[in-house]
């Protein structure tokens, strides 16, 4: 089956002209969709001061992180792994998403 000829009717249609534009005026305010004006930035009071909550996350995520590495080295399971630092990066990654979803419900 020969396409050549519907692909050549489609690319000569005035309707799409319209579409891409209007698709090309949406892509321009989607990366700013998710931006709330009146918001803020996410922070709380820590010690007097305001601390962003992702800093406290990441924290938080470390501290869980070298607390699997001491158990993992324990059960002896830290010389079975084959590549640490991205296991334990992950586990901080996770602990820390973990926390914020948990603490700050975000």
């Amino acid at each position: 089956m020969d396409l050549r000829p519907v692909i050549g009717r489609w690319r000569r249609c005035r309707h799409s002209r319209p579409l891409r534009r209007a698709t090309g005026v949406a892509g321009i305010g989607l990366p700013l969709a998710g931006c709330a004006p009146s918001s803020g930035a996410p922070a709380i009071p820590f010690l007097g001061a305001f601390f962003p909550s992702w800093l406290l996350s990441a924290l938080a995520g470390v501290v869980i992180a070298i607390a699997v590495r001491v158990v993992f080295i324990r059960i002896g399971l830290d010389d079975a792994l084959p590549a640490r630092l991205v296991v334990y990066l992950a586990v901080a990654v996770i602990a820390g998403l973990f926390v914020s979803d948990l603490v700050f419900g975000r």
